[in-house]
């Protein structure tokens, strides 16, 4: 037998001198492995470049068996035997006879593999191989869940449940990522839990509003992302109403605070006493801002060597757009009394009415021809057509289905198409469906999935108007009539 230096190896058979066979195969190497199990790890079987080779049960601390291996990379893959869906991963090198130990902890939601000796460990993730991206998908679902069902009105419960979820996600920031834009969606997202941590360790909420915002949003806005890229809780409609629907909220709430705080900073960096008379003070300063806000006025008193001697708070609520406020103090030391500082905290910042929001104007791109023919294809006829005015009542028919529409018709133009819940209908996917091919009808170049999602964004918030690709989705629930206009 000739043995090559790498990965073959050369049999020649012979027989009174003659040469009867030649082989050629890989050269094979006696690899014992021993696997090492943590205290109360679970049932798992052990495979070794997906063959298997051994089941470890519950009780068992040891496992031991030899292979015959090629020269080369192998894997070592453990999974959970209650679900093959959660398994770990580990790759080493064979060069010769070799041994290698790994100690393994396997549990209902992840399998950890580290190794002794020459191994070069690599974790494969649930499902995914040597990264974190499912992982991470999953355990930050399970966080805004919990999430949404834990109250956040005091400090006290705000950081409970940040620190909740920062147990859960800050791991994340360290871990390898097929997707490289989830990896910095994953560390944004821990950046945004830090400024709501940071927040929250105040003693009163309204300290520190703009670092509370600044927080939120930065998770509103990856939440988004996830949501609109990966999938993520589409069927959550408690999900779309809390992050979804009001992250322009959030993000008007926080330029809204911002807007204040610059406001009374500047006041407070000038001068605001009107009158003092060393026993009683008073003050005056204007909401400059178009926000109506609520403040607590603050003022220190020090003495000569600028130690504080006292301090006094007053509450000023619902403060409008454009007034002057006087705020009066009592000066409870005024013999020791030397200089004052005054710090303004703000909270209940209110936006503007919706009224005021810029009117959506219809672009009426589709011709009624169009829009018919679409419809059509979609495979909705419009029948039973009954003009009044501008607007034209019909029927969406689809097979067996039927829905009562409304469409507004200008110059041969379609601006707008409604569709009507049965009085005892229910919202279904027939119902759905219907809005989604006439929406489609009316706009065809907007995409299905933003489409899918702007109509259950519509369902699920309704009476707020939802805006996606130029078109205008709104569902009135008390009417049950669904409104698209492009």
């Amino acid at each position: 037998m000739l043995k090559t230096e790498d990965y073959y190896e050369v049999r020649v058979e012979h027989e009174d001198g003659n040469i009867i066979h030649i082989a050629i195969s890989e050269v094979e190497y006696d690899v014992e492995i021993k696997v090492i199990r943590a205290n109360n790890s679970s049932k798992c079987e052990v495979e070794i470049d997906g063959y298997y080779e051994e089941e470890i049960e519950s009780g068992d601390m040891v496992a031991s068996f030899d292979s015959y291996l090629n020269v080369g990379t192998h894997e070592l893959r453990v999974i959970n035997t209650e679900d093959d869906d959660i398994y770990g991963t580990i790759f080493f090198d064979v060069t010769s006879d070799s041994y290698y130990e790994f100690e393994i902890n396997c549990t209902d939601v992840e399998v950890e593999i580290s190794a002794r000796g020459e191994a070069n460990g690599q974790q494969g993730e649930k499902g995914n191989e040597a990264t974190a991206d499912k992982d991470f998908l999953a355990e930050i679902e399970a966080a805004v869940l919990e999430r949404m069902d834990t109250p956040t009105n005091t400090n006290r419960e705000r950081r409970i449940a940040v620190d909740a979820e920062l147990y859960q996600i800050t791991p994340f920031a360290e871990k390898e990522f097929l997707d490289a834009q989830l990896k910095q969606l994953a560390i944004q997202y821990i950046d945004g839990l830090k400024l709501q941590k940071e927040a929250s360790e105040t003693e009163h909420d309204y300290e520190e509003p703009i670092t509370w915002y600044e927080g939120l949003v930065t998770c509103y806005e990856v939440l988004n992302v996830l949501h609109q890229n990966y999938d993520f809780l589409t069927d959550n409609s408690k999900f779309i109403t809390t992050y979804v629907s009001q992250l322009n909220e959030k993000q008007a709430l926080l330029a809204a605070y911002k807007a204040v705080e610059e406001d009374l900073s500047e006041q407070c960096a000038g001068e605001l006493v009107n009158d003092y008379d060393g026993t009683n003070m008073s003050l005056t300063f204007s909401n400059n801002t178009e926000y109506e806000y609520s403040t607590i006025w603050k003022i220190t008193y020090f003495d000569i060597n600028g130690t504080a001697v006292g301090t006094e708070s007053t509450e000023v609520e619902n403060i409008c757009s454009g007034q002057n406020y006087t705020v009066y103090f009592y000066v409870p030391l005024p013999e020791k009394t030397d200089n004052y500082e005054f710090t303004a905290y703000f909270t209940n910042v209110i936006l503007p009415d919706e009224d005021d929001e810029e009117l959506f104007v219809a672009k009426g791109e589709t011709s009624l021809m169009n829009f018919l023919d679409a419809a059509s294809h979609n495979g909705y006829e419009i029948i039973d057509p009954q003009r009044d005015g501008s607007y034209v009542n019909a029927k969406a028919k689809k097979g067996s289905v039927t829905f009562s529409i409304q469409y507004m018709v200008e110059n041969q133009k379609v601006y707008m198409v409604e569709v009507v819940l049965d009085i005892f209908g229910e919202i279904d996917s027939e119902y759905t469906d219907c809005i989604a091919g006439l929406a489609k009808a009316l706009n065809p170049n907007i995409d299905s999935n933003v489409l899918n999602r702007a109509i259950e964004e519509a369902l699920t918030t309704p009476n707020q108007r939802v805006i996606k690709s130029e078109t205008l989705f709104l569902f009135d629930d008390d009417e049950g009539v669904f409104t698209v206009t492009h």
